[in-house]
């Protein structure tokens, strides 16, 4: 991504979303949701944007990625 204080491009935002692929960032229905890890508490989001974003700074979501991409 770009310089740490810059918003995500789009374009980054959706390489996320793909390598994520449903682990923290998902939907039911029309609602997007966010979660640290499978079988975690969940957060609502009004928009699929919203839910990225908040899933790229969140401390305890950016901890469960790291260490699921450890395994």
């Amino acid at each position: 991504m770009g310089l740490p204080d810059q918003e995500p491009t789009a374009a980054e935002q959706l390489a996320w979303l793909d390598k994520d692929a449903g682990m923290q960032v998902f939907h039911i229905a029309a609602s997007w949701y966010t979660r640290k890890q499978w079988g975690q508490p969940y957060r609502r989001h009004l928009s699929l944007r919203s839910a990225i974003g908040f899933a790229l700074t969140d401390r305890g979501v950016l901890e469960a990625a790291g260490k699921r991409g450890k395994q």
